[in-house]
């Protein structure tokens, strides 16, 4: 089982608790107990919360393009007006308007997962 972001001694790293299966071992390694805590549920766990941070910081710009394209639509469609810059120009604008007030938390984000990572780099490796 993964355990994103555990605590030893005050330093935030992160760690595979349970018991190692042959399939995580390289080809020669079968019964011997792993020292390190790269394995493959390690590395996938790593994948996963890359995955989650990047959602989590492009959500905000996504959603409101999505809330602002479908509101154009809609108004597109009840007024019968086909113009590509109506859609296209607003969506822009909401866009950036959203990443100006959501930048401060993306970064925060991204810094703090940058910083765990690399705090965690000497015990990836050992």
């Amino acid at each position: 089982m993964w355990d994103p972001w555990c605590r030893v001694s005050g330093e935030a790293f992160l760690s595979v608790t349970g018991p190692i299966n042959d399939e995580s071992r390289l080809p020669g390694e079968a019964g011997k107990e792993s020292e390190g805590i790269m394995t493959i549920d390690f590395v996938v766990g790593i994948m996963a919360e890359t995955v989650k941070v990047t959602l989590m910081v492009a959500a905000p710009v996504l959603l409101v393009s999505l809330v602002v394209g479908v509101a154009i639509s809609l108004f597109q469609a009840l007024t019968q007006i086909q113009e590509m810059t109506l859609s296209f120009v607003p969506k822009i604008v909401a866009s950036l308007v959203a990443m100006v007030v959501a930048l401060p938390w993306m970064l925060g984000s991204l810094i703090t997962f940058t910083e765990k990572i690399f705090k965690g780099i000497p015990l990836f490796i050992r």
